[in-house]
């Protein structure tokens, strides 16, 4: 919440006073309506591009099916029925968390998809937090160093390597670390070895955009007025730079993670199947690749509806440590 200082007999701060908090309300309420609409939005691309493949009951049987048993399964998981209903039905399914269960496994398919969701978490967030610091500590370098030509060298490889596809760079780790040398697994989970590989590819991914965005922010925040002004004062350099510099620079670099935790959400669906590694993403390829549509709608729908949540939340953390961001 926003504290505004009231000066006495003023009657524009009490306004500000009265008003500020509503404007605040009002932004969270517009913000989350805006979310909502983005996973239904989400929701109904998935949905539809699914039914767009033809009749699912044709694709989960053998070729040599008959049609009465198409029209048999196609009756059992309702795909008989017309598209709108089908599709109103599962908009109430994700809301109550009652998908059908796995055509593969016979078990709701939704519990499938949640029992992945700490493997993946614990990939993407200990890539997540290994890429943001190494970016934040690379950008306060690149931004306070006077060895320029080593500087220049240094950003020039951070943008070769946030153009180089994160496949790409698995498959480079793999041949070097794992078959070259033999020191870490090819694929697998279950003991630390098995998260060295995919958590540095996800966190060479996210380093070059923090360090550039953190890096650029920092060289503004240098000549800025208010900094001048605290040098003036007396302030010591390394204060100004941390409480006037730093803290300051990083709500554009929250908001540049916000968009990134979706392109590691998409990411994780390509890493995880690289290196077999048992997350959501994983168990989304191969439901599709085994035609289990419950699993596979599961599946997105909690990739879609993290992905909203952390904007949302990435936003509104935004809001409270930039005030220039916020309502007006």
């Amino acid at each position: 919440m926003t504290v505004v200082v009231e000066s006495p007999g003023s009657d524009q701060d009490s306004t500000l006073v009265s008003f500020r908090p509503r404007l605040e309300r009002n932004y969270l309420l517009r913000r989350l309506f805006h979310s909502v609409i983005a996973v239904v939005g989400a929701l109904s691309i998935v949905f539809f591009m699914t039914a767009a493949t033809g009749n699912p009951a044709r694709l989960m049987l053998p070729d040599d099916a008959t049609e009465e048993q198409v029209a048999g399964l196609a009756a059992v998981y309702g795909f008989d029925q017309p598209l709108l209903v089908r599709y109103v039905k599962f908009i109430g399914q994700t809301v109550t968390g009652h998908f059908p269960n796995s055509i593969r496994y016979g078990v709701p398919a939704i519990d499938l998809v949640l029992a992945r969701i700490p493997a993946t978490l614990q990939l993407s967030g200990s890539a997540l937090l290994l890429g943001t610091s190494l970016g934040l500590l690379l950008g306060y370098w690149l931004s306070s160093t006077n060895r320029i030509l080593l500087s220049t060298a240094v950003l020039r490889l951070v943008v070769v390597l946030q153009a180089v596809p994160p496949f790409l760079l698995a498959l480079i780790l793999i041949l070097v670390f794992s078959l070259g040398l033999h020191l870490l697994p090819t694929s697998g989970a279950g003991t630390y070895a098995h998260l060295v590989l995919p958590v540095s590819v996800f966190a060479i991914t996210v380093v070059p955009g923090v360090a550039r965005v953190f890096r650029a922010t920092l060289l503004d925040h240098y000549t800025a007025d208010h900094v001048s002004t605290a040098l003036a004062k007396g302030i010591p350099l390394g204060s100004v730079r941390v409480r006037h510099v730093a803290i300051n620079s990083l709500g554009p670099v929250l908001s540049y993670i916000g968009l990134q935790i979706g392109g590691l959400l998409g990411g994780a669906v390509v890493i995880e199947t690289v290196f077999a590694y048992p997350g959501v993403g994983q168990l989304l390829v191969n439901s599709v690749n085994a035609k289990d549509f419950p699993v596979t709608l599961a599946a997105a729908t909690v990739i879609a509806v993290g992905y909203v949540v952390t904007s949302f939340v990435v936003d509104v953390l935004h809001q409270q440590i930039d005030p220039r961001v916020r309502p007006e």
